[in-house]
Parts: structure tokens; sequence; C-alpha cells
């Protein structure tokens, strides 16, 4: 990444609290939008701090990238399907046994 990219994506967080003002004025799902756009400046500012090898900044920026990610709606858990699943019934077993209806066998047996 760039100096300059790393220069503008701090830009863009120190104009951050302006974009919520003007998201809260805004109305709707704008500030879903503006948590989103924070969070992915956050999450990408991480990512350079971890290739520089600045571990302790590095969680810091992904820490407050997940907030503001959560906040947009992001979710990374699992769904969980099996949970909500009722508890399958025994099986059943048919004794099919035949049974002769005439004590002799038939007359026409070859």
């Amino acid at each position: 990444m760039k100096k300059n990219s790393v220069l503008k994506l701090h830009g863009e967080l120190v104009c951050a609290p302006f974009d919520f003002l003007l998201a809260r004025i805004a109305g709707g799902d704008t500030e879903r939008d503006v948590h989103f756009y924070v969070g992915d400046r956050y999450w990408r500012l991480a990512e350079h701090y971890e290739r520089l090898g600045w571990i302790k900044t590095a969680k810091r920026f992904r820490f407050q990238a997940e907030h503001h990610l959560r906040l947009s709606g992001w979710n990374d858990t699992p769904p969980a399907v099996a949970v909500a699943m009722e508890v399958p019934r025994p099986p059943t077993f048919t004794k099919a046994i035949g049974r002769r209806f005439r004590r002799t066998p038939p007359d026409d047996a070859a």
C-alpha cells in the first residue's frame, strides 16, 4: 500500500464524525452505509499495520473495524441450522410374516 493511500485512509477516518452527522441528518440506511465505509477503512489500516509488524496498532484498528461493521449489519457468525430441528422419531419396525390361508398346497403346483 502506498504511503499516500495510508495517509488518505487516516484522513478519511478523521472526517468520519462529520460523515456520521450528515448521515443522521439524512436518515434512512445512510448511517449503516457510513458504518460500513468506516469499518472498511479501519480494516484496511489493520491489514497495513499487520504487514508492518505493528501488532498492537493492528489489533486496535481491527477491533474498531469489527465494531463499525457490526453496526452496519455485518455478522461473521455462521447461522445455526441444526439447533432448531426437532428430535427425530424412533424407527418403526414392521413384523412382516406371511401366513397361509390354506392348510394344503395349491392344486396347480407343478
